[in-house]
């Protein structure tokens, strides 16, 4: 027996490795020194680790709202203080926007604003205030119908035929509309030679006398680089079309008015609908 067990000890001795790994002598920054893993938080009440310093965030006021508007209406209107000016244009001194809009009685007036610097705003009936903006609208409307139209027509070197009088046709139509300008345009193909400089001239002659009958040229012909350009303005100008009277516009803005109120009494009337009473439904 003896024998056996001083066998056992020597095969152990001899099968037992000599390196054992160990445990990491260092461990994470968030855990050295703990015999167990905390977060950072832990070891920031225990004094471990340094508790990060928040940043103090600053309350800051709201601003008013922004509006796409160039002449915005009361609360929409973008400042605090603002001048009222009379009929006269006169202006006072500058008010709160909120004290003004405390004394107007909103369902018959309006509070406008006609001028950013400095913030000047007037008080409107609404009738006067709809009549202002048709009047505005209308003169916008005149204004771009006065506006020269330019169109451009191309053309190649090498246009003829059928295409070519469709493309004089089309620069005759819109000249003969009136106020308007057509740019004429020739240019060469790809990978193909333009013509010399005297057959350029040459076909430049032909197309201007095609439409002389239809427009004047306004600016000099231009040829650079294998391309030309004809500059046409109508012969004669848009007939000017005669801004609404006053009495028109005030007519417009009553019926304006009086259907934006049928309209906001039907909504009020379906918000204001009486849900049936439960008993009710329950006897039928």
């Amino acid at each position: 027996m003896s024998a056996f067990l001083a066998f056992r000890n020597v095969a152990v001795t001899v099968l037992r490795p000599h390196c054992v790994r160990g445990l990491p002598q260092t461990l994470p920054a968030s855990t050295r020194g703990m015999g167990r893993w905390v977060k950072n938080d832990v070891l920031a009440t225990q004094g471990t680790l340094k508790p990060e310093k928040k940043k103090a965030v600053k309350e800051t006021p709201k601003p008013r709202e922004k509006t796409t508007a160039q002449h915005p209406k009361n609360g929409d209107i973008p400042h605090d203080l603002v001048q009222v000016a009379s009929a006269d244009g006169t202006t006072h001194q500058p008010q709160r926007l909120s004290h003004i809009l405390d004394s107007v009685n909103m369902t018959t007036h309006v509070v406008r604003l006609v001028s950013h610097r400095p913030p000047v705003v007037r008080i409107l009936t609404r009738l006067e205030d709809k009549m202002n903006q048709l009047a505005s609208k209308a003169a916008k409307k005149v204004e771009g119908a006065q506006r020269v139209e330019s169109t451009t027509v191309q053309l190649t070197w090498l246009t003829s035929g059928a295409d070519y009088e469709h493309k004089l046709a089309k620069a005759r139509e819109e000249l003969e509309k009136g106020g308007a300008r057509v740019e004429v345009l020739f240019k060469n193909k790809p990978r193909v030679r333009y013509p010399s400089r005297p057959e350029m001239e040459e076909q430049m002659a032909q197309v201007a006398a095609a439409l002389e009958e239809s427009g004047t040229e306004w600016k000099a012909r231009v040829i650079e680089k294998g391309r030309a350009y004809l500059y046409f303005q109508s012969l004669t100008q848009k007939a000017r079309k005669a801004l609404p009277t006053r009495e028109e516009i005030a007519a417009k803005a009553k019926e304006a008015l009086e259907l934006a109120e049928r309209h906001a009494l039907a909504q009020r009337r379906s918000q204001t609908a009486t849900v049936p009473n439960p008993k009710d439904l329950w006897r039928q």
